[in-house]
């Protein structure tokens, strides 16, 4: 069965990182189902020809009428060439209604443990925003793995989020040679970085970026005593 889709418009584009910009649609009065963590298909008239791009929303299924995506330049891919370099507010969209597996819910787990790298916060941020409203309780651990740290996305949010919601904890690495004013942890996270956490093996884990982070990390959290049935992944990252 397809996805119902839904029309939308581009209220706001904003710039959130030298290669990522954020942009806000408008889905009206319409009843607009997606839950943390899917993804959706974006259909875009180009040029009299209509191009599909799938995104993760990052805003949270709560925040109603109004569906936040997070695109990264892309020169390939017809759709996110489009929206990075040519679209503009106030134009027509269809989107989809959520799609996938890979889904936050509150009565999942009391812990969870967010790994994400890149692009990769995508789906992770809409698992971090609907929680802090729906369940504040529940421990949210998100580590974020960047290659430089001008691309750290949602930067001033999260930090202030650490701050302000005893339940989150933030921790972000620099991967890349390219770190000046960078004060935090740099290089990969891997089995030594996950020791040093102190991490709930009851959490539940949810794995996010390049095929190698998921790979990795699935086996060190593996040899770490995680079960496999507590650790899930987004199939965009694999």
């Amino acid at each position: 069965m397809e996805p119902k889709l839904v029309a939308a418009k581009i209220v706001e584009i904003r710039q959130e990182t030298p290669t990522v910009k954020s942009f806000f649609l408008d889905t009206g009065s319409t009843l607009y189902r997606f839950l943390p963590g899917q993804w959706v298909d974006l259909h875009l008239d180009v040029g009299g020809r209509i191009e599909i791009g799938g995104y993760s929303p990052t805003s949270s299924p709560l925040q109603h009428g109004l569906v936040e995506l997070a695109v990264r330049r892309a020169y390939r891919n017809p759709a996110s060439r489009y929206l990075y370099e040519r679209a503009r507010p106030g134009e027509q969209v269809a989107i989809s209604e959520g799609q996938g597996e890979f889904v936050y819910r509150c009565n999942l787990s009391r812990s969870t443990v967010l790994i994400g790298g890149g692009i990769g916060l995508t789906p992770l941020m809409s698992m971090i925003r609907f929680a802090r409203q729906a369940c504040p309780d529940n421990k949210v651990h998100l580590l974020y793995s960047i290659r430089e740290p001008s691309e750290f996305l949602y930067r001033k949010e999260l930090t202030e989020l650490a701050k302000e919601w005893p339940s989150f904890k933030l921790w972000t690495t620099v991967t890349g040679a390219n770190h000046d004013h960078w004060q935090g942890p740099v290089g990969r996270i891997d089995r030594d970085i996950l020791l040093q956490q102190e991490l709930d093996p009851l959490a539940l884990f949810y794995l996010c970026g390049p095929p190698s982070l998921a790979n990795t990390m699935t086996v060190a959290l593996s040899e770490l005593g995680v079960p496999t049935d507590r650790i899930r992944f987004d199939p965009w990252s694999i």
